[in-house]
């Protein structure tokens, strides 16, 4: 063995960029469509004090020439593994290497974060420029913005991996001398011919367009595939797709149907799940391996297979998994040799590539906090079905990025439906749990809010304990005794039931109301403003079964009025009455009659003042239909009509009038105990049959 060593004419070499002189002995490089290629190499080096730092991180490119006329099979990635193997002969050292693609890099990061409005393809690009990592290529994957999308607790990788995987994409990698790139194939025309071949399967030839060891396996897959899930904001509208198989080779019963719940039609709809998911299993229905000696094939390539070397005919087959193994020991040991070798996993190209088993998405475990947010200027913020807007306190990248952080969730209420039910929206600011339809991270749904110190509960704890009920402050800018307010409290022997409006507060009854205190008062203060009772139609009715009716009017007035129809105060056992401590008493009728009628007993009218009675235009008439009228004064009584009056005192009564006349149908007697005194200018006495003057001493002049 030579103490030094060359890479030129040989079968196997590699290039790094650690500055160190390598010399490729062996290497294995694994292949396989939506994986991320590994390479493990075996290399010798003079320098046998290399460590880890010196080589993790830096690039390296694999060559193997099968021929010098031939392009090379190249293998460019990042060095990302290292171990020393240790002394190789009197000179050199041994390591292994292990190189992969930039891709790898999102194996490194995990997190929690929420996308909207974006496509998977923009998704996967961004995630990638975050890593570092080779951006991909989408040939023609669908380009459908997903409403919401989150990763949760995944790597960058497992989330790309699955977003990828739910629509239906496969990714390989192609190699330059300086760099390698990955594509995103989601159609079979998306995946590139190999042009050499075509290939013969032979039992035994090793040359390079030889396939030996070529087996199939053809398995029974499902008839059909359903997928059934509903729309979030129409929850009557069930999803439901079938995809029948397109495999005809064996007997696939359609009864033997695979049936996913939920489908995935809500949260994916970028993609057809059931189709996808029928197309998984067709692509799993054959799978040939084989044995190649070509190092030109890679995982995503085509190729044409002669299955029977003695015809000219070729089919098309995907490869989707190659394993290279190569070693190179020429210059290295005396009578050292070469070879090349790989093992590789086919399917028929007349069907579409779909990665097998796709990945899950991960199941959100209990449930959630997150904050309640939404514009500066609002307190209360919410869209057309209720939903209110969150960011999750695992969010990271808020407020840097808060349009996307901050998503649109439904919020449950103990009853919902469109026949009506409670509702209740979290305000900016508060605490909610949040949980998830189906464990699924991209249904997110609150459930209910939570107390804290940023957010004491509205009665006083510990100290009201036995108080709860609902408290709504005033929006916006009410401060804490400005609320609508229900409370119950349960304290023994002070249980109360407490309501507050904060303005005003409307009671609709269709039909009747009933209102019973068993025992105790019902008290009504108005503070300042007016009370009200309208009675469209029909009556108004008070029943004292036993007990007083009493109106208190401390200051002010107490009016009563009709506008049309009657007023009637009826006692049908008892008294009546009307106190006016100070004050005028006025009853009032501006069109119409006043009635008094005492049925049985007296009417009685006692003031300390005086009383008028005035009839501006009409009459006043009274009338004793049995019985007397008695007028007592003990000063005066007086009548005025005009300029005529009837004046009496204790002592005398005056009458004046410009013409006094009695008539007397039968007899007129007018007698006096002292003296009778008849004067005017002059006197007129007529009888009409005799006329009497009798006296003691009777003076005529």
């Amino acid at each position: 063995m030579s103490g030094e060593l060359s890479q030129e004419s040989r079968l196997l070499r590699i290039d790094t960029s650690t500055g160190k002189e390598f010399v490729l002995r062996r290497v294995e490089a694994v292949e396989a469509i939506s994986r991320p290629y590994v390479v493990q190499a075996e290399v010798l080096c003079t320098d046998g004090e290399i460590t880890a730092a010196d080589v993790i991180g830096q690039t390296a490119v694999v060559t193997i020439t099968r021929d010098e006329t031939l392009e090379p099979r190249r293998f460019h990635g990042v060095i990302n593994g290292f171990r020393k193997i240790g002394k190789f002969g009197t000179s050199f050292t041994a390591y292994g290497l292990e190189i992969a693609p930039t891709f790898w890099n999102l194996t490194r990061k995990s997190n929690a974060r929420v996308f909207q409005n974006e496509s998977v393809p923009t998704i996967v690009k961004k995630l990638c420029g975050e890593a570092d990592a080779v951006k991909p290529t989408f040939m023609s994957a669908p380009d459908t913005p997903r409403v919401y999308c989150m990763q949760y607790n995944e790597t960058d990788f497992e989330f790309c991996q699955r977003l990828m995987d739910e629509i239906g994409c496969g990714y390989y990698f192609l190699h330059g001398e300086n760099e390698h790139t990955m594509l995103v194939a989601s159609s079979s025309a998306d995946y590139l011919p190999i042009s050499s071949g075509p290939y013969k399967v032979n039992s035994s030839s090793t040359a390079w367009d030889s396939l030996t060891g070529f087996t199939m396996r053809t398995r029974q897959q499902p008839g059909a595939v359903r997928t059934l899930d509903f729309d979030l904001t129409k929850h009557s509208n069930l999803l439901d797709a079938t995809t029948p198989t397109v495999l005809t080779q064996v007997h696939n019963d359609p009864a033997f149907q695979m049936f996913h719940w939920p489908g995935g039609q809500q949260t994916r709809t970028d993609g057809e799940p059931a189709l996808l998911a029928m197309q998984t299993y067709e692509a799993e229905a054959d799978v040939a391996r084989a044995t190649g000696y070509d190092p030109v094939f890679f995982a995503g390539g085509k190729i044409n297979v002669q299955l029977d070397p003695n015809a000219e005919a070729a089919t098309s087959w995907l490869l989707t998994r190659v394993v290279h193994s190569a070693f190179d020991e020429t210059h290295i040991v005396d009578g050292g040799n070469l070879g090349y070798s790989c093992s590789v996993t086919l399917m028929p190209d007349d069907r579409p590539y779909r990665p097998p088993a796709p990945r899950p998405r991960p199941i959100v475990p209990g449930l959630q906090s997150a904050i309640v947010v939404g514009p500066k200027n609002e307190e209360i913020f919410t869209d057309r079905l209720g939903r209110v807007k969150v960011r999750f306190l695992w969010d990271r990248h808020w407020p840097a990025n808060d349009t996307a952080c901050e998503i649109w969730v439904r919020v449950a209420q103990p009853f919902a439906g469109k026949w009506g039910g409670t509702f209740f929206l979290p305000r900016i600011g508060d605490e909610v749990l949040v949980g998830f339809v189906d464990g699924d991270p991209d249904k997110p749904v609150i459930v209910g809010s939570l107390y804290s110190d940023d957010a004491p509960p509205p009665f006083p704890m510990p100290g009201k304990k036995e108080q709860g009920g609902f408290s709504t402050r005033s929006s916006k800018k009410g401060g804490t005794s400005n609320a609508n307010i229900l409370r119950f409290d349960d304290t023994k022997g002070s249980e109360e039931f407490f309501i507050q409006a904060e303005k005003d507060m409307n009671v609709l009854v269709k039909d009747n109301r009933t209102e019973t205190i068993r025992d105790g008062h019902d008290t009504l203060t108005v503070k300042t403003g007016h009370k009200y009772v309208i009675i469209e139609k029909d009556d108004y009715n008070e029943w004292i079964q036993k007990g007083h009716r009493n109106i208190v009017v401390e200051t002010g007035n107490l009016n009563v009025f009709v506008e049309k129809g009657d007023y009637g105060t009826v006692v049908n056992k008892g008294d009546l009455s009307a106190w006016v401590e100070e004050g005028d008493c006025y009853l009032e009728v501006a069109k119409g009659h006043r009635d008094v009628l005492v049925g049985t007993g007296n009417s009685t009218t006692e003031v300390n003042g005086n009383i008028s009675q005035t009839s501006k235009t009409g009459n006043i008439s009274i009338e004793a239909k049995a019985g007397k009228i008695t007028l007592t004064a003990p000063q005066a009584i007086e009548l005025v009509c005009g300029g005529s009056s009837i004046k009496m005192s204790p002592a005398q009564i005056e009458i004046k009038s410009m013409m006094i006349k009695n008539d007397a149908q039968m007899m007129f007697e007018a007698k006096a105990g002292l003296m009778s005194k008849v004067e005017a200018m002059m006197n007129q006495i007529e009888g009409s049959a005799v006329t009497i003057v009798k006296g003691g001493i009777v003076l005529i002049n």
